[in-house]
């Protein structure tokens, strides 16, 4: 029974830490990419995920419902495409996920 929460356990703090690289990766990715992806979808909200655009749309309730329809979305970067100089991206809150996946 111990033994079975320790490994519970364990699976957890790794999963925790693959989606927190991938979600880096993602981030990274949007950054390396934003000009291109301005010139593309300028002012819409984009969900990347793996280094990908997954969705476009001009708001960004339809992007995320559907990313969130597709199954797990813990690592998927939401980003608005403009030239601000801060970019605005949005993620969700580990604790928000963690609870979802239990």
């Amino acid at each position: 029974m111990v033994l079975s929460k320790i490994r519970r356990e364990v699976g957890k703090v790794k999963m925790i830490a693959e989606v927190e690289a991938q979600r880096t990766a993602n981030i990274k990715w949007v950054l390396e990419n934003r000009m291109e992806l301005t010139e593309n979808y300028p002012n819409r909200w984009l969900a990347v995920d793996k280094g990908a655009v997954q969705i476009v749309d001009i708001d960004l309730f339809p992007v995320f419902k559907i990313m969130d329809m597709r199954g797990p979305t813990s690592s998927v970067v939401y980003y608005l495409c403009n030239d601000y100089q801060m970019p605005v991206l949005l993620v969700s809150p580990q604790e928000v996920w963690q609870d979802v996946s239990e």
